[in-house]
């Protein structure tokens, strides 16, 4: 509920985020094995973002003022994922879920 209502705090800002995560999915099914290369995320999105709004004519009007030069996805799971591949983000998963299994076992050491 609370997650819905903070929708409309700031309308503009939820939509040019919901408007960089769709063009970033389809960079995502475009470039899922291996991904766009680091750092171009940029480059990429601002390509694919003039592809999605020509085709989209509904999202065109909606989200044609929002569109802009985009540095980053607003997700790093997701920006991982696009510049380096299914590899790239499975291996960063594992880093962070060893971090977190290491930080439990570290914690629950102190408590004992």
């Amino acid at each position: 509920m609370y997650i819905f209502l903070l929708y409309y705090v700031k309308i503009d800002s939820s939509n040019g985020r919901i408007l960089i995560w769709n063009v970033s999915s389809t960079i995502m099914k475009d470039h899922w094995m291996t991904g766009i290369g680091l750092g171009r995320f940029s480059q990429e999105h601002m390509h694919y973002q003039k592809e999605y709004l020509g085709t989209k004519v509904e999202d065109g009007e909606k989200f044609n003022r929002l569109a802009g030069d985009v540095r980053f996805a607003f997700n790093d799971f997701l920006q991982i994922f696009i510049e380096g591949g299914i590899l790239i983000l499975t291996m960063f998963v594992f880093i962070v879920l060893s971090i977190i299994l290491l930080l439990i076992v570290h914690i629950s050491g102190l408590f004992l």
